[in-house]
């Protein structure tokens, strides 16, 4: 009778570990989050910006703030609510559909994120028509319906010129039971 070498005996021993570890991978991995991604549609079919997208992995949200109906956009100035007991913000990252590399800034504090993304005004801008701004990346603190919202009052798109553009809407988002009627 043969007997193994110490190399297939270590390879034996490493396929085990690898099937034993993963029978073992933490349950709750698996369980169905109680809660899901969930943006708002724009409203009418105006200015707009809003969540487009958006991908719940608790305990990490990575969400798609898009634009349409802009022309000549040099920046956005946007301010969201949020509740800090339920979120953390984690970055902002521009989208590719700037025509130039825009700078950006950043920042959370209580319940506010503060986000300023922008290309020089004498640039000419950017048009969005349904075009990625960024990405918010956020940390799930607790795992129950939340809202993201967008205080409108203190959020604004600004053209090449450097003015206020009028008449955007703002549609956020939130963390809805699972299961719930997507309207």
């Amino acid at each position: 009778m043969r007997h193994p070498d110490n190399s297939s005996l270590l390879t034996i021993l490493s396929v085990w570990s690898l099937l034993w570890w993963s029978a073992c991978d933490d349950p709750k991995k698996n369980e169905a989050s109680p809660v899901q991604w969930q943006a708002q549609a724009p409203v009418g079919e105006g200015a707009a910006v809003y969540f487009s997208a958006g991908q719940y992995d608790h305990p990490r949200l990575v969400a798609t703030i898009s634009a349409r109906g802009l022309e000549n956009v040099a920046g956005f100035a946007l301010r969201l609510r949020i509740d800090p007991l339920k979120w953390r913000f984690v970055e902002f990252r521009p989208a590719s559909a700037w025509e130039l590399r825009p700078r950006m800034a950043a920042a959370a504090r209580d319940d506010l994120i503060l986000l300023g993304i922008g290309v020089p005004a004498d640039t000419g801008g950017t048009a969005f028509s349904d075009s990625p701004v960024g990405t918010l990346v956020l940390d799930v603190l607790d795992a129950s319906p939340a809202d993201l919202s967008f205080v409108t009052e203190k959020s604004a798109v600004l053209d090449h010129l450097g003015q206020r553009l009028p008449d955007v809407s703002f549609s956020g988002g939130g963390l809805v039971p699972s299961g719930a009627a997507q309207p």
